[in-house]
């Protein structure tokens, strides 16, 4: 009661049970709604989504914070855990400080690091976990966490031209265009009309278009 958007979905999200999988594919895992509303302490953030320019050259940082709505001192141990896309751990993530006290009606921060210059291009996801030690707070709060490492980026050309005996005025294209490795590094659905040119990470992609005249005998696919 009382709480708006921006206090609501942190905690829903922070009581959500973690799934075995990729948090791009599923977020912070199944909703507990009613853990998430019983909870004392609850993030401030709701996830941290971050894109790392190209090319690296320093550290990244967030700040997340945390409340504590109770009645008593609870003290938080505070960690990171991200992965890759295959499921193997990353380090050069880390969360300081590792410990925190948050008094009654109070709140927390701590910050987290990313190894920026250390991550090949690629997607990676976690978890920043923030466990009760003391207060008698039941479950951990746990804030998803989604990193893309940019790659070197190229512009991709496309241009569309009507079949013949169709008017270039109103003939138009809508072009897709999938990252062939990996879909969560790009997917994109652009509109054409002559030529549009869209920077793309490096890597392998499909392209594919259809172009619309209004007349459904010389529509084409390409």
């Amino acid at each position: 009661p009382g709480w708006d958007a921006d206090e609501i979905k942190p905690a829903v999200v922070a009581s959500a049970d973690g799934l075995d999988d990729d948090t791009f594919d599923v977020g912070a895992g199944r909703l507990d709604i009613g853990a998430g509303v019983a909870a004392t302490v609850r993030p401030v953030r709701d996830a941290v989504e971050v894109a790392l320019p190209h090319p690296r050259t320093e550290a990244h940082s967030e700040t997340l914070t945390w409340a504590n709505d109770g009645t008593e001192p609870i003290t938080l141990t505070v960690a990171a855990a991200v992965e890759d896309r295959e499921g193997q751990p990353v380090d050069g993530v880390t969360v300081e400080p590792a410990e925190l006290t948050i008094a009654p009606g109070a709140t927390a921060t701590a910050t987290l690091t990313i190894d920026a210059p250390g991550l090949d291009p690629a997607l990676y996801s976690g978890t920043v976990t923030a466990t009760p030690t003391s207060g008698g707070e039941p479950a951990p709060a746990r804030t998803p966490v989604g990193i893309q490492a940019l790659a070197e980026t190229f512009d991709l050309t496309i241009e569309s031209t009507p079949p013949a005996g169709a008017d270039p005025a109103s003939a138009y294209a809508l072009a897709s265009i999938v990252n062939l490795d990996d879909y969560g590094v790009f997917a994109e659905l652009q509109f054409v009309q002559g030529s549009v040119t869209v920077p793309v990470p490096a890597g392998r992609y499909a392209v594919v278009g259809d172009v619309y005249t209004g007349d459904e005998e010389q529509d084409v696919v390409a």
